[in-house]
């Protein structure tokens, strides 16, 4: 759900901040719109229009 970038296996994984802070707005939107993270999951990997 959240996209990062990680250098190798078991190393800090970096996330985009702008990017993921916009994402986590959207997913916190969703959950209190009542979708359960299943739902959000379905949604977030459709293109969006």
């Amino acid at each position: 759900m959240l996209q990062f970038d990680q250098a190798g296996e078991n190393l800090t994984r970096r996330y985009k901040r702008q990017e993921t802070i916009i994402q986590i707005q959207r997913i916190k939107e969703f959950r209190q719109q009542g979708k359960t993270i299943p739902e959000i999951k379905l949604i977030l990997s459709q293109p969006e229009k």
